[in-house]
């Protein structure tokens, strides 16, 4: 890919989701500052590994971004919390989420 920009990335995090992802890489926040949807995508694919620690990194560089206030990302971080087994901290988002859509 010659021309890298944040619609690339979400692409490849998104395919990447689809078939497992084992890092939400380094590389990425050096070419690009991440969107809502690049951590969606992220944390999507988290919970389909059921991979929390990482879940867990990217849950940490939500807060930092200011993304954290947006419903898709809300439910990705309670998706992620419950498909892992952490059904306290998954309940503990839920219940402080102020806009609840059909997916929450």
């Amino acid at each position: 890919m010659t021309h890298v920009d944040v619609y690339s990335w979400n692409a490849l995090l998104s395919a990447y989701a689809k078939q497992g992802i084992e890092d939400f890489s380094e590389d990425a926040r050096r070419w690009f500052q991440p969107t809502q949807y690049s951590y969606v995508n992220a944390l999507q694919a988290c919970s389909k590994l059921l991979d929390l620690k990482l879940g867990k990194q990217i849950h940490g560089r939500v807060v930092i971004s200011g993304c954290g206030d947006n419903t898709f990302v809300w439910n990705a971080i309670t998706g992620v919390y419950g498909k892992c087994g952490d059904f306290h901290m998954a309940q503990w988002f839920f219940d402080r989420m102020t806009h609840k859509n059909v997916v929450s």
